[in-house]
């Protein structure tokens, strides 16, 4: 008797199991970086409690199982594979680039597909791996923001600074720019770096930068550090002209940074001012249940998780998850965004800027 207990115990837990489908989140959740693995995790929640309210896939619940990589290599390697080791079926993450160069090793070894919203290293285009992204490397931003230090704001010489803690995004970005602009004519471009801490000199790189008398300052790091030093700066030159990259574009940076941020331009691929239906729709909904905007990290976080849904929900196999991935179109909450053979994505790209406190698209 005892053992027919024990059998029909198995069976339905067993049954249970197989009525979830198991997906991992992995991002920075703690410290200065936490912004974007925060907004991005919020939007996942979101995207899975729209599913599973309606049944989930098929029949089967959405289990998400979320991890914090903290921003640091190791955690990032760790809760990766406690995630596959879990049977999850897809990782959504992560949200920078180095935590992605990380894990890649982990994820291609076990054939399990890590889904980015926001890593645009280009150390991962053009491979026939398991990451996959819906956002453009970013060679595409830098290049971007090039054309228009030399075309636009008439540069002829950037003081670059960059953040090494996401190094994988920060350097390659700022190598991409320093090729881009002075191929198109730009004479000079200084170099110069720094690791963020809680004892980071803010005064000490301001004074570099502004040493360089050049024309454009650009600052390559997360959003509270791209506020602390934009303060610095303008208490030495108020006239200089800053730009940053998407990786800065969040409340954080007007929070923390105030009027010394006003007039700073970005690359993007979030329209603040998209009237997009599906857009005005979310952006209300993430309102009301987080009591802030959703930025640009929650929009695409939304996009990556709707997207794997709707790949999970044509699928009996789930192992032939990443080739269906791949090689397609899909609709994000902005509009049309295409994934190629090698899980890189291509998608509108946008200019942002701050004004009177709050993000602008410029064009």
């Amino acid at each position: 008797m005892q053992k027919i207990y024990l059998m029909l115990l198995a069976f339905l837990l067993t049954s249970c199991w197989n009525n979830t489908i198991k997906v991992g989140f992995s991002g920075c959740l703690s410290g200065k970086l936490s912004d974007l693995g925060v907004a991005a995790r919020n939007s996942v929640i979101m995207a899975v409690d729209e599913i599973n309210d309606v049944g989930g896939i098929n029949g089967k619940k959405i289990e998400l199982i979320i991890k914090d990589d903290a921003q640091d290599a190791e955690t990032a390697k760790k809760v990766d594979q406690e995630l596959i080791d879990q049977k999850v079926v897809a990782i959504i993450g992560h949200v920078t680039s180095e935590m992605s160069l990380a894990s890649i090793d982990i994820v291609n070894k076990n054939k399990t597909v890590l889904l980015s919203s926001s890593s645009t290293t280009n150390q991962l285009t053009g491979l026939d791996d398991y990451f996959i992204r819906i956002i453009s490397s970013d060679k595409v931003q830098s290049d971007r923001m090039a054309s228009y230090s030399k075309d636009v704001l008439k540069a002829n010489t950037v003081s670059c600074v960059y953040e090494l803690s996401n190094r994988g995004f920060s350097e390659s970005w700022f190598q991409n720019f320093k090729k881009q602009f002075e191929n198109i004519g730009g004479k000079k471009t200084f170099e110069h770096s720094f690791t963020s801490q809680d004892n980071t000199s803010y005064l000490e790189i301001a004074q570099t930068l502004c040493a360089d008398k050049s024309d454009v300052i650009l600052i390559i790091a997360g959003a509270i550090d791209t506020a602390m030093l934009s303060q610095t700066i303008r208490k030495i030159d108020k006239n200089v002209k800053i730009i940053s990259t998407g990786w800065a574009c969040t409340e954080e940076l007007i929070k923390n940074g105030g009027r010394a941020v006003e007039g700073i331009v970005m690359p993007q691929a979030f329209n603040t001012m998209s009237q997009n239906k599906k857009y005005l729709e979310f952006s209300e909904k993430y309102i009301k249940i987080y009591k802030k905007e959703a930025n640009h990290s929650a929009t695409s976080a939304y996009d990556a998780a709707k997207y794997l849904f709707e790949t999970l929900s044509q699928l009996k196999d789930y192992k032939k998850l990443k080739d269906n991935l791949i090689d397609k179109k899909f609709d994000g909450l902005q509009g049309e965004i295409f994934v190629d053979k090698f899980g890189d994505a291509v998608r509108n790209q946008y200019l942002i800027t701050i004004k009177d406190g709050n993000f602008v698209t410029l064009e």
